[in-house]
C-alpha cells in the first residue's frame, strides 16, 4: 500500500455494484439453461445489491511489524452471518473454536449505540488474529446500514501476527463506512502483550488516553476518517521504551485547519513544458471532489531543479479557474481558506510559514518533488502570513505575498 493508499471508498462501492450485476447476469443465464449457478448458498452466499446497501465495510488500513492482512472487503451482504473473506490464506484464517472475546467493550462516539469490543482468535498457523466489531446480547457482529446485528463468523480476522514481546504484535485503524461523514467510524486497536502501560491516541488536535486491558489489549472508536483526524498512537512499556504508529498521516497529506476534511498536495508538469504546477486536492477522491488553483512556477530541469515558487491566495466559495487547465481548480463550496503552496528546488534547505497572533507553522520540505503546502482557516487574511525561506548558501528570502508564479498551463495549444 502507498502512503497516500487511504482505500478508496467510492471504487470499493463501484466494485460492489459491479459484483452484484454479475451475479444477476450469472444467475439469468443459468435460469435460461435449466440449472442454477453453481456457489454458496443462503447466509454464507455473497448478495445483490440491496437498496439500501446492508453493509459497507473498509479495509484495515496499517499494521505493525510481522502482521498481515487478508486485505478483503466485505462488500454486500444478507443473512444473519457475516461470513470470511473467500480464498483466505490459512496463517491469516482463525482455526476452528480458538475465537474468544476480550471482555471489555468501548463506547461509541454516539451515545446509546451498539458498543465497540474485541475478539482474539489462533490462526491455522499458529499466529495471533484480532477482530474489531460490536456486541449485543453476547455476540459478536456489525450493525450494518440498515439497522440491523450480523453475526461475524469466527473464522473471519481483520489482521493476524507472530506474537511479540515487550512490543506490539498488532496495532491497527479500521474504518466502517456510512452513507453519512458523521456516522463514519475508524476504530483503533492492538495488542501488545502484558508489558504494555500506557496507550494514548491524538486525534483532531486531542489527546485521549485509552484504557489497557488483559494481555495488553486496547481498542477506541472515532467518528470519522483517518486521514481527517490525522490519528496518532503512542504505546509505553514497562522498561519505559515507546512506539508510535501513525494513521492517516503522510508526507504530502494535509490536515483541514477547521477540522474538515483532509487535502492532498499534488505536483506535476505538461509534457514538452518547463513549467512546475501545484495544487491542493480532496485526500479522499470522492464525487466532485474540490481543488485548489494550481500554483506554478519554473525551476528548471527536473534533476538540477533550484529557486522557489509559491503562492499566497484566499479561496473563496465558487472560486476556479477562468479557462481550463489540466490541474482543475474548482474550489466548489468548500468553506474560505488562506493557502500557501508551492514548491522548491535542491538548492532550499528549509521553508518556513508563520501565521498571525504569533502562531509558527514550519513548512516540511519534501524530496524529490518539493512540493510544500500550508492551509489557514477562513479568519485569516494576505498579508497576516509570511513565508521565509533558507537556501544552503545562507541566503534567506522573506515574504508576505506571492513570489516567482508563472501562468498556469491551459488545455488549448500554447497554453494561456
Amino acid at each position: 500500500m502507498s502512503e497516500h493508499d487511504f482505500r478508496d471508498l467510492p471504487v470499493l462501492e463501484r466494485l460492489g455494484e459491479s459484483v452484484s450485476t454479475a451475479a444477476q447476469q450469472a444467475d439469468a443465464a443459468g435460469m435460461r439453461r435449466g440449472r442454477r449457478r453453481p456457489g454458496r448458498s443462503g447466509s454464507r452466499r455473497l448478495a445483490r445489491r440491496l437498496p439500501p446497501r446492508v453493509l459497507a465495510l473498509a479495509s484495515l488500513l496499517v499494521l505493525s511489524a510481522g502482521a498481515a492482512s487478508a486485505a478483503a472487503t466485505l462488500l454486500v451482504l444478507r443473512g444473519s452471518v457475516i461470513p470470511a473473506p473467500r480464498a483466505t490464506p490459512p496463517e491469516q484464517t482463525p482455526a476452528p473454536g480458538t475465537a474468544r472475546l476480550t471482555g471489555f467493550t468501548v463506547a461509541d462516539p454516539r451515545s446509546g449505540s451498539t458498543r465497540w469490543t474485541m475478539r482474539l482468535a489462533t490462526s491455522r498457523t499458529g499466529l495471533l488474529c484480532s477482530t474489531a466489531g460490536q456486541l449485543v446480547g453476547g455476540e459478536f457482529g456489525l450493525v450494518g446500514l440498515d439497522g440491523r446485528f450480523r453475526r461475524l463468523s469466527g473464522e473471519a480476522a481483520d489482521a493476524c501476527s507472530i506474537v511479540r514481546t515487550n512490543a506490539s504484535s498488532l496495532v491497527g485503524a479500521r474504518v466502517f463506512d456510512a452513507g453519512r461523514p458523521g456516522d463514519v467510524r475508524t476504530v483503533v486497536s492492538g495488542v501488545a502483550g502484558d508489558r504494555l502501560r500506557a496507550v494514548t491516541v491524538a486525534a483532531g488536535g486531542r489527546t485521549r488516553r485509552v484504557a489497557v486491558h488483559t494481555g495488553g489489549t486496547f481498542l477506541a472508536v472515532f467518528a470519522g476518517l483517518p486521514e481527517d483526524l490525522g490519528l496518532d498512537v503512542r504505546l509505553r512499556f514497562a522498561d519505559g521504551h515507546a512506539e508510535r504508529h501513525p494513521f492517516g498521516i503522510a508526507p504530502l497529506v494535509l490536515p483541514d485547519p477547521d477540522g474538515g476534511r483532509a487535502w492532498r498536495i499534488q505536483n506535476g508538469m505538461v509534457g514538452g513544458d518547463t513549467r512546475t504546477c501545484v495544487t491542493l486536492r480532496a485526500a479522499r477522491q470522492r464525487r466532485d471532489a474540490p481543488s485548489s488553483p494550481a500554483a506554478c512556477g519554473r525551476l528548471g530541469d527536473g534533476r538540477r531543479q533550484r529557486g522557489v515558487f509559491f503562492a499566497i491566495r484566499r479561496l473563496t466559495p465558487g472560486t476556479k479557474p477562468s479557462f481550463a487547465s489540466p490541474f482543475g481548480g474548482w474550489w466548489r463550496s468548500t468553506p474560505p481558506r488562506l493557502l500557501v503552496w508551492g514548491a522548491a528546488g535542491m538548492d532550499v534547505a528549509s521553508i518556513t510559514v508563520r501565521g498571525p497572533r504569533g502562531a509558527r507553522r514550519t513548512g516540511t520540505f519534501f524530496r524529490p518533488n518539493g512540493a510544500f503546502a500550508h492551509m489557514f482557516g477562513p479568519d485569516v487574511r494576505p498579508g497576516e502570513v509570511t513565508v521565509t525561506v533558507r537556501f544552503r548558501d545562507g541566503r534567506t528570502l522573506v515574504r508576505d505575498s506571492s513570489t516567482g508564479i508563472v501562468p498556469t498551463p491551459g488545455l488549448r495549444r500554447g497554453g494561456p
